[in-house]
């Protein structure tokens, strides 16, 4: 659903997507954060709407292997990524932190696939380095918070919005 949402705001004019991985709870499609809800839908409504200076959430344009790692750019309008401590399941919105959580790898096995949660670094504005494990099986996916309800969200631009999830599928050629 999040991909279709995302290629229908990129393929049709003057639409806005109100990221709001971080506003919803496990068991229910509707934000329980209706502040936030409403906060976040307003700020896209005058972005488009009113033609104001307002940066979207940040959004993944590039993944490329280099070495051991994989690099992640985000396209953060004129804003930044800002990576967020995580105390007890919150985030902290007072301690900056480069641990990015909600990456993963999707591995084949002789017989399954598996997911692997994998450790993720902010090492730029808008990159993000995350790092291979030794893994027996094929790679085949990178996922970022590619979940029904992502529990560790911290990964936001200066302006407090989330980034939004996304997947790559990994081509062995």
């Amino acid at each position: 659903m999040r991909n279709n949402q995302l290629s229908a705001v990129e393929e049709t004019v003057n639409t806005g997507l109100s990221v709001l991985i971080d506003g919803g709870e496990w068991n229910d499609l509707h934000p329980e954060k209706k502040f936030t809800v409403g906060t976040r839908s307003a700020l896209e409504a005058l972005r488009i709407g009113y033609d104001e200076e307002i940066n979207c959430a940040p959004k993944i344009v590039l993944c490329y292997k280099d070495k051991d790692s994989y690099k992640i750019r985000f396209d953060c309008d004129k804003s930044e990524l800002v990576c967020f401590d995580l105390s007890n399941g919150e985030v902290d919105f007072e301690t900056i932190s480069n641990n990015v959580k909600g990456f993963a790898l999707v591995v084949r096995t002789l017989f399954s696939e598996k997911i692997i949660n994998v450790e993720a670094k902010l090492i730029s504005k808008n990159e993000v380095e995350v790092k291979i494990p030794k893994i027996k099986g094929k790679l085949l996916e990178l996922r970022y918070l590619w979940a029904s309800s992502p529990k560790e969200v911290n990964l936001y631009n200066k302006d407090l919005l989330p980034t939004i999830p996304g997947r790559f599928i990994i081509n062995y050629q």
